[in-house]
Parts: C-alpha cells; structure tokens; sequence
C-alpha cells in the first residue's frame, strides 16, 4: 500500500477496500496514455464529488499491448501519487481483477 505521502506501507489494516466495498469502476482497456490520464482524472474529479472512498480502476495486464507488457499500470501509479485526493491505493485482490487493476482510497471532505 502506498500512503498519501507515496510512502510503501505494511498496514494493510490502514487501506480495506473489501470492508468499504468498491462504490464506483472505470476501466481503461483500449485507451492511449494520453485519453486513459485524462479519463482518470476525470473520474475521481467525479468520484471525490460523490464523496466516493474506495474506487476500481481497471487497467489491464498488458496482454494485447505491444511488448506484452501493462504500459498503462505503472503511468496510473505515478499519476496517482500526484492527486491530493488519493490517500492509498493498492493492487485489486484476484476477484476484484487482481493485476490488471487497482484499488484507490480517495479522501472525502466534509
């Protein structure tokens, strides 16, 4: 899990998606670097004003990319540390769509 501040945390205790349950998805199959930033940003824009906590976002294992490789789950991790509305996020469990997606704690104001 990583922190607010980007910091890799064992408390896993800290982030439980499956206690909060997953209150909205995106899925990002078939987007360019460019759209799948812009579609991110805009979804927990959105999320945040639904006073959202745990959200999914489906990014892929890379299956079908060029090298094989999953080009857009390192860049979503990046972008994600940059938002000061995600408190954590972590890969999604096997049944939420393990690693070809990622669990997001956003922080709700009141």
């Amino acid at each position: 899990i990583l922190s607010e501040a980007g910091h890799v945390t064992p408390n896993t205790a800290a982030f439980t998606p499956w206690l909060l349950g997953i209150q909205d998805n995106l899925d990002l199959h078939g987007f360019t670097r460019d759209e799948a930033r812009q579609e991110l940003s805009a979804f927990l824009d959105a999320c945040v004003l639904e006073k959202y906590r745990c959200v999914r976002v489906i990014h892929g294992k890379g299956l079908s990319s060029k090298n094989r490789e999953p080009v857009l789950k390192i860049r979503i991790g990046n972008w994600l540390m940059q938002r000061a509305d995600v408190l954590a996020f972590c890969q999604a469990k096997p049944e939420d769509g393990g690693g070809g997606a990622i669990l997001i704690l956003l922080k709700v104001n009141a």
